[in-house]
């Protein structure tokens, strides 16, 4: 058959009717197999730019190409970053979040699961780590821990427990919401808070701050402030106040139940005029202070009294009642008819909303009273602690 043929192409041949055999040596060579192989695969994709290990994108019609920035050798992938802000970008085409997952069956507690670490031309300096809990039965808690060096020494230096508790300075057992252990806490000056506390509705309910001057400058002053105010200011020099602290100074007037031209006796003494009043707590109309907590008040008197109904050998007392009854009896006997003083200080325990007065007593119920004015008598009422 081959020769009766002049020439043969590959659109004359037909399957099966040209045996191998009747193909002579020369017919085929490797230029003439290359040829045909290019006319037929032209219009397909081509590979190029391709070395051992590099991942293949689609660059264009019939073209593929191998990344050189971007390599996976069986066990790792590798992206090489030659430019600022080049990376591993995931965007959400609608409605829709974002979730990358990693599962590691590990068998020990605070066993790493995930980490991820940042190098400095080379060297650790800082790292993310997500790690097992406790329960190895369960497998069913976590815990995340930060990690950065200071020197080539990359350490844990915060924690997330599996109870949300944050851990600190080498602690990793935190016992509050915020353990510090034997690490410190600075905050800066403010003019009107540093620390702020919360209520369960969410509502400032009290703070603690370091007050700026009105130059800028720290004046190393610390105030505790709640609802109502700054309640304990701790001074530069030392000096502790409490501007909130329960007390008030009453004193009388002539004409006060109790004064010298209102003279009483197995009576309440009344009071109508404040040096101060803080918090209200002393009643100008009544003559009650009323404790507003529990603890130890002081009640502090001092005045000359008027004892012109009253005889030498006789007795008088002021006493201080808590509630209607008596707490302390300061008794005095009378030595002059004209005036005598008198001052004391009692301690009482109290509850909240006790209520203390003054009660004027003497032999035979006869009338006495206290010198006049601001200047000549004063009752103190005050909350010690």
């Amino acid at each position: 058959m081959a020769n009766s043929l002049n020439k043969v192409t590959t659109k004359s041949i037909l399957d099966a009717t040209v045996a191998t055999a009747d193909i002579a040596d020369d017919a085929v060579t490797a230029d003439k197999l290359a040829n045909a192989i290019n006319t037929d695969i032209a219009a397909k994709a081509v590979l190029t730019g391709s070395t051992n290990n590099t991942i293949t994108t689609v660059t264009g019609a019939n073209a593929i190409q191998g990344e050189a920035n971007l390599t996976f050798d069986g066990d790792h992938l590798t992206q090489t970053i030659d430019a600022d802000a080049e990376g591993f970008n995931q965007t959400a085409a609608g409605n829709h979040y974002i979730k990358n997952e990693v599962d590691a069956n590990r068998s020990g507690a605070d066993a790493g699961i995930l980490a991820t670490t940042g190098k400095w031309n080379g060297k650790e300096v800082a790292a993310i780590k997500f790690r097992t809990g406790a329960d190895t039965t369960n497998k069913d808690d976590g815990v995340i821990t930060f990690e950065t060096s200071s020197a080539n020494n990359i350490a844990e230096r915060m924690r997330i427990d599996s109870n949300g508790n944050i851990g600190m300075a080498g602690v990793t057992s935190p016992r509050t919401n915020l353990d510090l252990g034997l690490g410190q806490l600075s905050l800066s000056h403010r003019t009107d808070y540093s620390i702020r506390f919360y209520n369960g509705a969410g509502n400032n309910w009290s703070a603690i701050n370091n007050p700026i001057t009105s130059d800028g400058t720290s004046n190393s002053e610390l105030g505790f402030n709640v609802a109502q105010g700054r309640s304990l200011h701790l001074h530069t020099a030392g000096a502790v106040t409490k501007p909130k602290q329960p007390s008030a100074s009453a004193y009388f007037s002539s004409t006060d139940a109790g004064g010298n031209g209102g003279k009483i006796s197995n009576d309440y003494g009344i009071a109508s005029s404040t040096r101060w009043n803080i918090g209200s707590h002393y009643s100008t109309s009544t003559g009650k202070f009323t404790c507003p907590v529990a603890g130890k008040y002081a009640v502090v008197f001092s005045s000359n009294i008027s004892l012109s109904n009253l005889s030498v050998g006789e007795n008088y007392a002021i006493r201080t009642r808590k509630n209607g009854g008596d707490a302390q009896i300061n008794y005095d006997t009378i030595y002059n008819t004209n005036w005598q003083h008198l001052g004391f200080t009692n301690i009482l325990d109290c509850a909240a909303n006790d209520y203390i007065q003054l009660f004027f007593s003497s032999s035979g119920n006869k009338t006495f009273g206290v010198d006049n004015a601001i200047t000549w008598n004063q009752v103190h009422f005050y909350l010690l602690h």
